[in-house]
């Protein structure tokens, strides 16, 4: 299902994502239940794949 966005809304999602990896990183290394951990993880590897996505976007494209 395509999206439209300009490439300011790009840029600002881009930096959201990268945030919340952050921010996933951290959490997976505190949880302490090892399926709660895999949900993370899980979590992060859908976000890291919508962040390649939006990092091959060319600039121009909107």
């Amino acid at each position: 299902m395509p999206i439209e966005l300009s490439p300011e809304e790009i840029s600002e999602l881009t930096q959201v994502l990268k945030d919340r990896l952050g921010e996933l990183s951290e959490e997976i290394y505190h949880a302490d239940l090892q399926k709660f951990r895999d949900q993370l993880k899980d979590r992060r590897t859908v976000l890291q794949t919508i962040l390649e996505k939006l990092e091959r976007v060319p600039a121009k494209q909107t």
